[in-house]
């Protein structure tokens, strides 16, 4: 079951979900460092670079880079409405696309596309078929749609619903295109509007906020996206409403690179410019049957890493070094469940078997910005590196 908590205080924006009364996932914003993923900008084109077929946009004052296609023929000074992809790195531009996808809980509209898709995750023919069938049978307007995991089993009508929501969306956002000047048309990344559509299932059994404005918020779109939720959502006037309930000691936890594992085992996360490396030890000398406790600690090891990767929303290529296994069976078990584990995640991932070292090397699709770049800064002595040089050098 799923019990939801959001926090305002000190001008962070804290979402909470547990699952069973485990933290499975964490959203957190700054104020004034609202995420910018999926917002669409009215922007003109600065620069183009004939060298990488690419270009560079502004409007008031922001910078967006975007990769260009073969047959697109853009020029220095045209405007053009685009869709942030990717966030901003410390030294790179937010990447932007003019390929704009609106998503919804279960489906995700592409205006200006010919080409949709359905979710790889919907494996069984039949219903591909079926959920195909629907979505030609009901669209009528420009464009494609993308069939999200979640419209697995579900009916014409939600679909049509849903579909009409979109279709809605998309009028805005023209509306406000031919409205506005340069600068944002339309905010689809609203961290309550992705609580809502991304988050809410029947699983919630509550839903605690500690701020009047943010309870009216919510309460908006889960009447919107989730109404049977709505008598679930509760306003509680608790100022350290994520400290009450053990929460704020959980994000402590997500800042530390030691995780610590039942068995007395623990896993060290290290991330460099190149990707993120995990470290999988034993700790404490290993008691009984050798092979039977390694493949134990490996075992709670990939259930929890998956979860770290997702709590910290760790992208690029991952490396996880694996207590040494010889047999190929429990190789394959713990792949089977970094798999498994991988299916929790809303960001695309691509797993490689157990090597011979037992290594796993995986990539994670980038989605908005690494949790602790949001609730750390640079240490002013070291700048990051974690030593200082000792006196005398």
């Amino acid at each position: 079951m799923k019990r939801i908590f959001v926090e305002e205080k000190h001008k962070f924006l804290k979402i909470a979900i547990l699952e069973n009364g485990i933290l499975e996932d964490i959203i957190i914003e700054e104020e004034g460092k609202e995420f910018k993923t999926g917002n669409i900008y009215k922007a003109k084109v600065e620069k183009i670079l004939d060298s990488i077929n690419a270009c560079f946009l502004t409007c008031k004052g922001e910078r967006f880079f975007m990769q260009l296609k073969e047959r697109d023929e853009v020029k220095k000074g045209d405007i053009l409405l685009i869709e942030v992809i990717k966030e901003k790195g410390e030294e790179k531009a937010p990447v932007v696309t003019t390929n704009i996808s609106i998503p919804g809980r279960y489906l995700v509209y592409m205006p200006l596309s010919k080409r949709g898709g359905i979710s790889r995750k919907i494996t069984d023919r039949n219903e591909r078929i079926r959920l195909r069938e629907i979505i030609s049978s009901i669209h009528n307007k420009e464009g494609t749609f993308i069939i999200r995991t979640e419209a697995k089993g579900k009916g014409k009508n939600e679909l049509k619903r849903e579909m009409k929501y979109l279709y809605k969306i998309w009028n805005e956002i023209r509306k406000e295109e031919k409205r506005k000047g340069m600068g944002l048309i339309y905010a689809l990344n609203n961290p309550f509007l992705i609580l809502a559509r991304e988050k809410l299932d029947e699983t919630v059994i509550e839903i605690k906020c500690n701020n009047k404005d943010i309870y009216k918020k919510i309460l908006y779109y889960v009447k919107l996206m989730c109404p049977y939720l709505k008598k679930k959502v509760k306003l509680e006037k608790e100022k350290n409403l994520f400290k009450k309930y053990g929460l704020d000691e959980e994000i402590r936890k997500i800042s530390s690179k030691i995780v610590s594992l039942p068995l007395g085992s623990y896993i060290v996360i290290e991330k460099t410019e190149a990707l993120t490396s995990i470290d999988v030890n034993s700790g404490s000398v290993i008691e009984g049957d050798r092979k039977e406790v390694i493949l134990k600690i490996n075992k709670e090891a990939a259930k929890e890493i998956m979860r770290q990767i997702r709590l910290r929303n760790i992208g690029g290529i991952i490396i996880i070094d694996f207590i040494e296994m010889k047999d190929k069976k429990e190789k394959e078990e713990i792949y089977r469940i970094l798999k498994e584990e991988s299916e929790k995640d809303k960001a695309k991932i691509e797993i490689l078997p157990v090597t011979k070292l037992g290594l796993v090397e995986m990539t994670r699709q980038y989605i908005g910005k690494d949790i602790l770049r949001i609730i750390s800064t640079k240490c002013p002595y070291c700048n990051g590196n974690g030593f200082i040089l000792k006196k005398g050098i």
